[in-house]
Protein backbone atom coordinates (compact mmCIF):
# COMPACT_ATOMS: atom_id res chain seq x y z
CA UNK A 1 0.00 0.00 0.00
CA UNK A 2 2.82 2.42 0.90
CA UNK A 3 4.52 1.59 -2.39
CA UNK A 4 1.36 2.45 -4.34
CA UNK A 5 0.95 5.76 -2.51
CA UNK A 6 4.63 6.57 -3.08
CA UNK A 7 4.29 5.70 -6.78
CA UNK A 8 1.18 7.89 -7.19
CA UNK A 9 2.85 10.81 -5.39
CA UNK A 10 5.99 10.42 -7.49
CA UNK A 11 4.00 10.40 -10.74
CA UNK A 12 1.99 13.46 -9.66
CA UNK A 13 5.14 15.31 -8.64
CA UNK A 14 6.89 14.53 -11.92
CA UNK A 15 3.77 15.50 -13.89
CA UNK A 16 3.70 18.79 -12.00
CA UNK A 17 7.36 19.46 -12.73
CA UNK A 18 6.98 18.69 -16.40
CA UNK A 19 3.91 20.86 -16.76
CA UNK A 20 5.60 23.71 -14.85
CA UNK A 21 8.72 23.54 -17.00
CA UNK A 22 6.75 23.52 -20.23
CA UNK A 23 4.76 26.58 -19.12
CA UNK A 24 7.56 28.77 -17.78
CA UNK A 25 6.79 31.40 -20.41
CA UNK A 26 3.60 30.18 -22.14
CA UNK A 27 2.95 33.44 -24.01
CA UNK A 28 6.59 33.91 -24.97
CA UNK A 29 7.09 30.38 -26.31
CA UNK A 30 4.31 30.89 -28.86
CA UNK A 31 5.42 34.41 -29.83
CA UNK A 32 7.00 34.46 -33.29
CA UNK A 33 8.10 38.09 -32.94
CA UNK A 34 10.43 37.23 -30.05
CA UNK A 35 14.06 38.39 -30.48
CA UNK A 36 16.90 38.06 -27.97
CA UNK A 37 19.69 40.65 -28.36
CA UNK A 38 23.12 40.94 -26.79
CA UNK A 39 25.23 44.10 -27.20
CA UNK A 40 28.68 44.94 -25.89
CA UNK A 41 30.41 48.26 -26.47
CA UNK A 42 33.29 50.42 -25.24
CA UNK A 43 36.92 49.88 -24.35
CA UNK A 44 40.16 51.10 -25.91
CA UNK A 45 39.27 49.63 -29.28
CA UNK A 46 35.80 51.17 -29.57
CA UNK A 47 34.19 47.74 -29.56
CA UNK A 48 30.67 47.53 -30.91
CA UNK A 49 29.34 43.96 -30.89
CA UNK A 50 25.76 42.82 -31.42
CA UNK A 51 24.02 39.46 -31.62
CA UNK A 52 20.33 39.11 -32.50
CA UNK A 53 18.70 35.72 -32.15
CA UNK A 54 15.23 35.13 -33.55
CA UNK A 55 13.49 31.80 -34.03
CA UNK A 56 14.59 31.61 -37.68
CA UNK A 57 18.06 33.18 -37.69
CA UNK A 58 20.96 34.67 -35.77
CA UNK A 59 22.72 37.81 -36.94
CA UNK A 60 26.07 38.86 -35.52
CA UNK A 61 28.09 42.01 -36.18
CA UNK A 62 31.24 43.41 -34.65
CA UNK A 63 33.44 46.43 -35.25
CA UNK A 64 36.51 47.68 -33.43
CA UNK A 65 39.76 49.49 -34.11
CA UNK A 66 42.87 47.34 -34.33
CA UNK A 67 45.32 48.88 -31.85
CA UNK A 68 48.39 47.89 -33.91
CA UNK A 69 47.28 49.21 -37.30
CA UNK A 70 44.55 51.65 -36.26
CA UNK A 71 42.41 50.06 -38.99
CA UNK A 72 38.71 49.59 -38.42
CA UNK A 73 37.82 45.87 -38.34
CA UNK A 74 34.28 44.94 -39.41
CA UNK A 75 32.56 41.58 -39.55
CA UNK A 76 28.97 40.42 -39.80
CA UNK A 77 27.23 37.17 -40.51
CA UNK A 78 23.85 35.49 -40.40
CA UNK A 79 23.06 31.82 -39.84
CA UNK A 80 19.96 29.76 -39.24
CA UNK A 81 18.98 29.37 -35.59
CA UNK A 82 19.03 25.71 -34.68
CA UNK A 83 15.94 24.29 -33.02
CA UNK A 84 18.17 23.11 -30.16
CA UNK A 85 19.55 26.59 -29.42
CA UNK A 86 16.10 28.18 -29.68
CA UNK A 87 14.58 25.65 -27.28
CA UNK A 88 17.44 26.10 -24.79
CA UNK A 89 16.93 29.88 -24.90
CA UNK A 90 13.22 29.50 -24.26
CA UNK A 91 13.79 26.99 -21.46
CA UNK A 92 16.31 29.19 -19.64
CA UNK A 93 14.57 32.53 -20.19
CA UNK A 94 12.26 33.74 -17.41
CA UNK A 95 10.51 36.95 -18.44
CA UNK A 96 9.43 37.86 -14.90
CA UNK A 97 12.97 37.50 -13.55
CA UNK A 98 14.40 39.37 -16.55
CA UNK A 99 12.14 42.35 -15.89
CA UNK A 100 13.23 42.44 -12.23
CA UNK A 101 16.97 42.71 -13.01
CA UNK A 102 18.38 46.04 -11.91
CA UNK A 103 20.87 47.86 -14.12
CA UNK A 104 24.48 47.99 -13.01
CA UNK A 105 26.96 50.84 -13.25
CA UNK A 106 28.70 52.13 -16.37
CA UNK A 107 31.84 50.13 -17.16
CA UNK A 108 32.87 52.01 -20.30
CA UNK A 109 33.14 55.14 -18.15
CA UNK A 110 36.28 53.59 -16.66
CA UNK A 111 37.41 52.08 -19.97
CA UNK A 112 35.64 48.79 -19.63
CA UNK A 113 32.84 47.52 -21.82
CA UNK A 114 29.12 47.72 -21.21
CA UNK A 115 26.85 44.74 -21.79
CA UNK A 116 23.18 45.02 -22.62
CA UNK A 117 20.66 42.25 -23.03
CA UNK A 118 17.44 43.15 -24.78
CA UNK A 119 14.29 41.16 -25.36
CA UNK A 120 11.88 42.28 -28.07
CA UNK A 121 8.32 41.02 -27.92
CA UNK A 122 5.70 42.39 -30.33
CA UNK A 123 7.77 45.51 -30.91
CA UNK A 124 8.24 46.19 -27.17
CA UNK A 125 11.79 46.23 -25.84
CA UNK A 126 12.88 45.20 -22.38
CA UNK A 127 16.55 45.84 -21.63
CA UNK A 128 19.08 45.40 -18.87
CA UNK A 129 22.43 47.15 -18.66
CA UNK A 130 25.40 45.60 -16.86
CA UNK A 131 22.99 43.74 -14.58
CA UNK A 132 25.28 40.79 -13.80
CA UNK A 133 25.46 41.57 -10.05
CA UNK A 134 21.68 41.33 -9.60
CA UNK A 135 20.30 38.17 -7.96
CA UNK A 136 17.70 37.73 -10.73
CA UNK A 137 20.48 37.84 -13.32
CA UNK A 138 22.24 35.06 -11.43
CA UNK A 139 19.01 33.01 -11.45
CA UNK A 140 19.04 33.27 -15.25
CA UNK A 141 22.78 32.67 -15.63
CA UNK A 142 22.22 29.72 -18.00
CA UNK A 143 20.30 31.99 -20.40
CA UNK A 144 22.98 34.70 -20.41
CA UNK A 145 25.76 32.13 -20.76
CA UNK A 146 23.99 30.64 -23.79
CA UNK A 147 23.71 34.06 -25.43
CA UNK A 148 27.40 34.76 -24.81
CA UNK A 149 28.31 31.30 -26.10
CA UNK A 150 26.51 32.01 -29.39
CA UNK A 151 28.33 35.35 -29.77
CA UNK A 152 31.64 33.62 -29.10
CA UNK A 153 30.93 31.03 -31.81
CA UNK A 154 30.53 33.85 -34.33
CA UNK A 155 33.62 35.71 -33.16
CA UNK A 156 35.69 32.52 -33.43
CA UNK A 157 34.83 32.39 -37.14
CA UNK A 158 36.02 35.81 -38.25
Amino acid sequence: MKAKIFLVLTVLTLAGLVSCNSNINPDIQEDTSLVFIYKESGGWTGLNEELKIAKDNMHYSISYRDLQTQQLVLYSGTVETSAEVWQKLLQTFDFDSFRKIKDGSCQSCVDGTDKRFIVQIDGQEYAIYNGYEDENYKKMQAFFDLMLEQAEKFSDNY
